[in-house]
């Protein structure tokens, strides 16, 4: 029987998952774990290395190293080979595999550099076994390590020269089980600069000691139960803290939400389904290196003119921006046209937002995905969202939206879905839709439309959801 496990990434706002099979219990050859490398210009690098099965080959006992490498989310490099000599331990197995893959690291960024692609951060690798992270930060030897000091040697010295990152990894496939908590001892890793102890069940309260060390850039402890408050002057124990990874914990408190707005050097900041109340701060304007910032399905709140909106404007990489089912009212300001002109992704669903969607979303040119479903919207569509050339997907479902359906949806032609369901739509459908040949999904159900459907919809051969019941056609 196959067993499927997925491990997800998310970095940037783009989900990667990496997924591996087990058949009769035992893994298969070439089973991943991942590694990042970001530079400029939203760059991300995906390198996945693993020593799996220890002496897995029944007839040599050797070892099989797998590691695929990506660039974004496009895989360029790719490797599944049995090593080269027998190891006497998992540690030495899993050391051959770091050893092959920062190879491999090494390369492509000397490659890259060649083509012009500034890579400034070290690559972050990712190890679950503490063993081999040990010998590659610390360069103390001792007996143990003679027999592979050549492979653990050339770790070590790629890591002193900052061309891959201090790390420790423990992810979904290691899970700890029985409530256990993260050890306070943790805080010896001075060096550390990425900690990820997502999807396990870590439980009791944050540890403090997590926050002392003061090199750490990445922090993940998505999907556990932990409960606390983060400290009040955690970004200046913190100084080079990047990215904050704390969604789907049991109770985590914001004492003083205007903090985190100190962590200058942020870029992520995940918080969702956390159950956080108080107004979202304006504050968070302040961190001007913000690409992604997800704080959906919480409690907060806002003032009725939404003005963290506002201050969002001075963020300008941020390219993914998720606010779904939190308790704000108010009017959408004209000043989200300000926004990041690099802006991807626009959630804001679910919030009982009243008035007229702004003229100015249409500035919003970068535009691939926009949910403002389950809010209050009146009137009509603006015209100026023939301006979005790039949207794929539109989402307006379950608002009050009048009027009818503008020619200017036609100039979205690489418009993918449309969920315009449970409005007050009415008049027939353009022609033109049949002239958006990427159109795969269409929900028009419930609202007041009338007349024929348009002959021309026929042209859509990708089309696989025609949606127009509880109406007037």
């Amino acid at each position: 029987m196959e067993e499927r496990r997925e491990g997800k990434l998310y970095y940037l706002g783009e989900e990667v998952v990496i997924e591996s099979a087990k058949v009769d219990g035992k893994p298969q050859d070439g089973e991943q774990k991942e590694v990042k490398m970001q530079g400029e210009e939203d760059v991300e690098d995906v390198w996945p290395s693993e020593g799996d099965y220890w002496a897995g080959s029944l007839d040599l006992r050797r070892s099989v190293t797998g590691w695929c490498m990506f660039l974004g989310i496009s895989l360029i490099s790719w490797k599944c080979k049995k090593q080269s000599r027998m190891s006497k331990s998992s540690m030495e197995a899993e050391n051959q595999a770091m050893s092959t893959a920062s190879s491999e690291v090494v390369w492509l960024r000397h490659l890259l550099s060649e083509l012009g692609v500034a890579i400034i951060s070290p690559t972050m690798l990712h190890a679950d076994n503490t063993s081999v992270i040990k010998i590659a930060i610390n360069p103390a030897q001792h007996e143990s390590t003679k027999h592979i000091e050549v492979d653990y040697h050339y770790i070590r010295e790629i890591v002193a020269d900052h061309l891959i990152s201090k790390f420790l990894l423990f992810d979904h496939r290691y899970q700890f089980e029985g409530g256990c908590e993260i050890p306070k001892e943790i805080s010896n890793l001075i060096e550390l600069e990425l900690l990820s102890l997502a999807v396990n069940s870590f439980s009791d309260s944050l540890p403090m000691e997590i926050f002392k060390i003061s090199w750490l850039r990445i922090i993940d402890l998505i999907d556990n139960n932990l409960s606390g408050s983060l400290p009040p002057n955690m970004c200046s124990i913190l100084p080079n803290i990047e990215v904050l990874y704390l969604a789907n914990l049991t109770n985590l408190v914001l004492i003083n939400p205007h903090s985190i707005s100190n962590c200058s050097k942020l870029k992520i900041l995940e918080l969702a389904n956390n159950k956080l109340t108080d107004l979202i701060p304006n504050s968070l304007g302040y961190l001007t290196h913000l690409q992604f910032l997800n704080l959906g399905e919480n409690n907060f709140t806002s003032d009725s003119s939404l003005s963290f909106l506002t201050s969002l404007t001075n963020c300008r990489n941020l390219t993914v921006l998720y606010l779904p089912f939190n308790h704000l009212n108010g009017m959408l300001p004209a000043s989200m046209g300000n926004l990041s002109t690099f802006l991807r992704k626009f959630y804001a669903n679910n919030y009982k937002i009243i008035g007229r969607i702004p003229n100015e979303v249409g500035n919003l040119s970068s535009l691939l995905d926009l949910d403002i479903s389950g809010n209050n919207f009146v009137g009509l569509n603006p015209t100026s969202i023939g301006n979005l050339r790039n949207l794929q997907r539109f989402n307006l479902r379950n608002n009050k939206l009048t009027g009818f359906i503008s020619d200017h949806i036609c100039i979205l032609q690489h418009l993918g879905d449309i969920y315009f369901g449970q409005n007050q739509l009415s008049a027939s459908l353009p022609n033109c839709l049949g002239n958006i040949a990427s159109l795969r999904e269409i929900h028009l159900g419930s609202n007041k439309l009338s007349s024929i459907i348009p002959p021309s919809l026929g042209n859509l051969h990708d089309l696989v959801v025609l949606e127009l019941s509880s109406n007037k056609i």
